[in-house]
């Protein structure tokens, strides 16, 4: 609920810190889903769209060929994913073959092929590790070291971490030859499908020799029409993440993130309601709609206002414990945004701009947040001349 969304970062090493991103991201799926709804409702919906998944297979309503379960890192739980894996993998199905999952444990779990393909950072990443080549030939160096340590046992290659053309200009006939096929994983599957089936005849592999595998947001629909549209030219296989592990009815999420104990603990530190504001804009806007502020503020001095809007006279009485714009604005954005809004700040005379905000230092100040929010919050003059003057569009790192 941060204004800046949620971020989490790691330190050390790529070698060392890689392995962290899957597991903390299933964590990050199942704690929302969770917390943010009803998760047993979920789960009684996952589990119908699950029986009916399998159901359709088992009557060949789909032909899928080899297909695996990809869906960890966007899973609705750990538990709903072994319920999908468990019932894809025990099921039989006339022509369609349920290949494995690419989640380790649960492999081992139901006994089945743990499957995965070379990931993006594997190019992004290790793909600059030879500094004596220019940047362009990461595709190169990486597939290289791969073949180094796996030797005749390649796999699937990626190839669009930095676009299929570049990649297709280092999978030369060595690559080709050695490993078993390729990943699609983003843009038109099928104008894809067919550059792939191309280069391989223009090297002179027969393309019914290798394997497209199709990643790229899929469900059982799409694969058939795959898997029809490629059927004789190549072999087809796919990964399928998200609509196995995490298909759900769409509830209403439950708004519990901030009651009034919570509002009440995140204003602990806090004299006031423009405090809290600035801290936790929406713990500030909850307890304003309840109309708890009085009461969490009990004690501190604090007097609730009667009326709303805020009057003129408030706003005046506000602007006169100022000198600046600036210091008004950061001391009470409140006041300072209905004064704003309303016009009142032309007749306050003796508040002076701190600063002429020009373009340039807008753009400068702007370079100091992360969203639009913290802009507003805490920069609010900035703000209002960037939004003006029509600036903020060109501020495509604020969030």
């Amino acid at each position: 609920d941060a204004p800046c969304g949620l971020a989490i970062e790691t330190r050390g090493t790529w070698l060392n810190t890689s392995m962290y991103e899957i597991p903390t991201l299933a964590i990050v799926n199942e704690v929302y889903f969770r917390m943010a709804y009803n998760y047993n409702e979920l789960l009684e919906s996952f589990k119908e769209r699950l029986n009916d998944k399998v159901n359709k297979l088992v009557n060949n309503e789909f032909e899928l060929g080899a297909f695996s379960e990809f869906g960890m890192r966007r899973r609705l739980s750990g538990e709903a994913q072994a319920l999908a894996v468990k019932a894809l993998s025990e099921a039989k199905y006339p022509t369609s073959t349920f290949v494995g999952t690419s989640n380790v444990y649960l492999a081992k779990e139901f006994g089945i092929t743990a499957v995965g393909t070379m990931a993006h950072e594997w190019i992004m990443c290790v793909g600059q590790g030879n500094h004596k080549h220019n940047p362009a030939y990461s595709i190169w160096y990486a597939l290289d070291a791969w073949v180094k340590e796996y030797g005749v046992l390649n796999g699937i290659a990626l190839t669009d971490a930095i676009t299929t053309d570049c990649f297709l200009r280092d999978f030369k006939l060595t690559y080709a030859t050695l490993f078993s096929g390729v990943r699609h994983d983003s843009g038109d599957p099928y104008a894809w499908g067919d550059k792939m089936i191309e280069h391989y005849k223009s090297l002179g592999i027969d393309p019914q020799t290798k394997t497209l595998l199709f990643s790229d947001s899929l469900n059982f629909e799409k694969a058939t029409r795959l898997k029809q549209h490629f059927d004789g030219r190549c072999k087809v296989a796919f990964g399928i993440g998200t609509w196995l592990a995490n298909d759900i009815r769409h509830h209403k999420p439950r708004r519990y993130f901030y009651s009034y104990e919570n509002c009440k603990a995140m204003a602990e530190d806090c004299n006031n309601p423009t405090e809290l504001q600035k801290k936790c804009g929406s713990a500030y806007n909850v307890a304003y709609k309840n109309g708890w502020l009085a009461k969490i503020f009990e004690g501190k001095g604090y007097k609730p206002m009667t009326h709303q809007p805020y009057t003129f006279e408030e706003c005046l009485v506000e602007a006169k414990k100022y000198k600046t714009k600036g210091e008004f604005a950061n001391n009470n954005p409140l006041l300072y945004r209905a004064s704003y809004y309303h016009g009142w700040l032309k007749k306050f005379t003796w508040l002076k701009h701190t600063h002429k905000w020009t373009k340039e230092t807008c753009h400068n100040e702007a370079l100091k947040f992360t969203s639009k929010t913290d802009f507003r919050k805490q920069s609010e003059p900035a703000y209002v001349v960037a939004r003006k003057n029509g600036w903020l569009s060109e501020y495509s790192w604020l969030k």
